[in-house]
């Protein structure tokens, strides 16, 4: 399993930039909405570079009038894909131990 350090360096699926275009938005515009003091985090959150901390993912979603699993949707579907491995092979295993 990857590291979280390991997971800084891989790009962070995401439609970030989408969802502002959509909205015709510029960059400069949703940092003064969030009240950022630039626009370098937008920058990096689109890229997919870093994860917003939570406090500002639900306020893109807020600004982008979507919800936060939809601003990350692949990025949310490929965690539950991992999930659900995970718990059937657990459940396998349980299954085989219970024997």
């Amino acid at each position: 399993m990857p590291s979280m350090k390991d997971q800084k360096h891989k790009f962070i699926p995401n439609s970030l930039r989408r969802c502002r275009k959509v909205r015709g938005l510029s960059q400069k515009r949703v940092a003064q909405l969030m009240e950022l003091k630039s626009t370098s985090m937008i920058s990096r959150w689109e890229a997919g570079r870093c994860f917003p901390n939570t406090e500002n993912l639900f306020d893109l979603a807020a600004v982008y009038r979507s919800t936060s699993e939809a601003l990350y949707h692949d990025y949310v579907q490929e965690r539950r894909h991992k999930i659900a491995t995970r718990e059937e092979m657990s459940g396998a295993h349980a299954m085989h131990e219970e024997r």
